[in-house]
């Protein structure tokens, strides 16, 4: 089993604007085309109501990055806490997740295959 689901984008994050996470190796090659990955990403409250928008950027050196994935995702502060994902295919080594729209706390993100997104499956 890859450790792919240790591929931490945003860990416990209050994002203000526009924030970029550090990016992650996922290895040369990027992904199999059979298996795209997913930026799954989840927040515990949110200020106002507001659309959360989150791109998946990749690159080769880790230094040129480009948009290979977005979503778009409308958010009220009267709502349970939220999970969402991005699914994406990349030939590109280096992932990494941009989120904008409005205050949001709690911002976890990282990068999962998309047949085992759940880290509730792979505890320590």
């Amino acid at each position: 089993m890859p450790a792919d689901y240790r591929l931490v984008c945003f860990s416990n994050a209050n994002i203000v604007g526009t924030t970029t996470s550090p990016a992650v190796d996922i290895g040369m090659g990027g992904t199999p085309v059979t298996s795209p990955l997913v930026l799954r990403y989840f927040w515990t409250s949110i200020a106002a109501t507001t659309t959360i928008s989150v791109n998946v950027e990749a690159s080769y050196d880790n230094t040129n990055f480009r948009t290979v994935a977005s979503g778009a995702f409308s958010c009220s502060p009267l709502a349970d806490p939220m999970e969402m994902g991005v699914r994406f295919i990349t030939r590109r080594r280096y992932v990494r997740a941009t989120i904008t729209g409005g205050t949001v706390n709690g911002v976890t993100a990282q990068v999962v295959t998309a047949s085992r997104n759940s880290p509730e499956m792979y505890l320590d």
